[in-house]
């Protein structure tokens, strides 16, 4: 008996395997199906009359964003819920302001370089002696 490879004919759920496909990595939870999931919440813009297309050029400045902010891989990434969601992320600019980062960058590196720093944090304290009863 032959098997076939599942095809989906749900076009909508096509769509969102092609966003999800694109959609940058990130570290942590990222719920993509379930009532809760990102899913629903694209199903539910789209019956709201957004486009498949106005949503795939947000997903592609909000990719640009997260490469320009080196924030690929980390929790800083949006979740996918969110970013589909009724606050309609798609639909920001996501500019990023490469000298503001550049300046930022630059101040965090120098501030690690200054190990006065760690001088000033508080010394942690000694534990007190184990109780022999909670051993």
């Amino acid at each position: 008996m032959k098997q076939t490879a599942f095809v989906n004919h749900d076009p909508i759920e096509a769509e969102f395997d092609q966003l999800k496909a694109m959609y940058p990595k990130r570290e942590g939870a990222n719920p993509w199906k379930g009532k809760a999931g990102a899913l629903c919440a694209y199903r539910a813009r789209r019956k709201e009359g957004v486009s498949f297309q106005d949503v795939l050029e947000g997903l592609k400045r909000y990719s640009r964003f997260c490469i320009q902010t080196q924030i690929i891989g980390t929790s800083f990434v949006m979740q996918a819920k969110r970013f589909f969601g009724p606050g309609e992320e798609w639909t920001n600019e996501w500019f990023v302001n490469i000298q503001a980062h550049k300046t930022r960058n630059t101040s965090i590196r120098q501030q690690l370089n200054n190990r006065d720093w760690v001088n000033s944090l508080p010394q942690p304290q000694a534990l007190p002696p184990m109780d022999k009863n909670h051993e």
